[in-house]
């Protein structure tokens, strides 16, 4: 079980990642991801540990519904005020 002082330094870590950590897009592993892969869009996928929804960002391009999960709700806040998760997912 985590120690809640784990989990505090998780949360403050969510307004500085924004800031360093703009985007993380990369075609070419989206597509190594995907690769074998029967994917049928639109397709429903939940991101767990999504932090700010950088991680599952190429699948939400390319059509699917993503649903976010973190730990920590201020990464899905900094993730929606970033415009990378859509508030309610």
């Amino acid at each position: 079980m985590r120690s809640q002082q784990t989990i505090s330094d998780y949360q403050k870590r969510a307004a500085r990642y924004g800031r360093f950590v703009k985007i993380y897009r990369d075609p070419a592993l989206a597509d190594l991801m995907l690769k074998g892969w029967q994917l049928t869009l639109p397709a429903r996928v939940l991101d767990l540990g999504a932090g700010q929804g950088d991680g599952s960002s190429h699948l939400k391009t390319l059509g699917a519904k993503v649903f976010y999960l973190d730990l920590a709700s201020q990464m899905i806040a900094r993730g929606v005020d970033r415009g990378r998760i859509t508030p309610g997912h």
